[in-house]
């Protein structure tokens, strides 16, 4: 794959980035221990896809020449996006250390979730308009945001697993949300690989190297099964208050997180340029 793993992982600290911040508004953003937790997370997650990001480009610090082409390029509104995602956010948690939380601070939070989520849809049209017909498909978008989903939900329940009652009611509330995103991933794997086998020669094409690597996609299911499970016993000791629930909820990411990562690798290294574009 060589430079490609430098998109892999962009992608997922990209996606973990946002799916943390639209999980917190959603459950629990105007609570300021929540906030003092996610958003740090958040903007790390985010300059280490951006730094990988600037490694990946050919010429560093000629980068900012992608801006120039917004109106026709994917590519461009995502580095436009996630640059004021970061932004963003970076003011917002700046203006919270140093005031307090404030009502703007957290509609800004909103409007900074809603940019990421944008910058996302961005990030997959890259693909999804490429000449690759495993890419073409609904599996890219569906692959990207129930990542971030899943990715958000059992990091922000990680995150507030320490917290007092309510919160940690929120961070139940987020795994749940995050399981049933793993649910709709695995099933979506599933019908991708349908898609691809009724698809044209280049799909076909990506479905024998998928097929070659079946091992590791297997793999990658596998992790993803165990994933819901360390949820699912988190989720039961949560409701017991046991003291090491928080143990469950951070295997659970960590196995989400390798089976995304999984998913991902296979996601470049099986896409096929149609012939007459090689």
């Amino acid at each position: 794959m060589g430079n490609e793993w430098i998109l892999v992982f962009f992608t997922l600290f990209a996606q973990a980035s946002v799916g943390l911040v639209m999980v917190m508004q959603c459950f629990g953003g105007g609570e300021q221990a929540i906030r003092g937790r996610c958003l740090p997370w958040a903007i790390g997650l985010m300059a280490v896809a951006l730094l990988i990001a600037f490694l990946h480009l050919g010429s560093p610090f000629g980068g900012y020449r992608a801006l120039y082409h917004l109106g026709a390029s994917w590519l461009s509104r995502e580095v436009f996006g996630t640059s004021l995602y970061i932004g963003l956010l970076s003011a917002i948690f700046a203006f919270e250390w140093r005031y307090g939380g404030r009502a703007w601070t957290r509609l800004g939070s909103w409007i900074a979730a809603l940019v990421g989520l944008v910058s996302l849809y961005c990030m997959a049209n890259i693909y999804a308009y490429s000449s690759v017909a495993a890419w073409e498909t609904f599996y890219t978008h569906l692959s990207f945001f129930t990542a971030a989903l899943m990715l958000g939900c059992f990091l922000y329940a990680g995150l507030v697993s320490r917290l007092p009652p309510p919160s940690l009611l929120r961070g139940g509330s987020a795994a749940a949300v995050g399981a049933a995103a793993a649910g709709v991933y695995l099933v979506g794997s599933f019908v991708f690989v349908i898609d691809l086998a009724e698809g044209s020669p280049a799909a076909q094409q990506s479905l024998r190297l998928l097929s070659d690597a079946w091992p590791l996609a297997a793999v990658g299911q596998m992790f993803a099964l165990a994933g819901l499970a360390a949820a699912i016993l988190w989720g039961r000791q949560r409701k017991d208050q046991a003291p090491a629930a928080g143990g469950w909820i951070y295997s659970s990411l960590s196995l989400m997180t390798l089976a995304v990562l999984i998913g991902r690798y296979l996601f470049y290294s099986t896409g096929v340029l149609p012939m007459g574009q090689l």
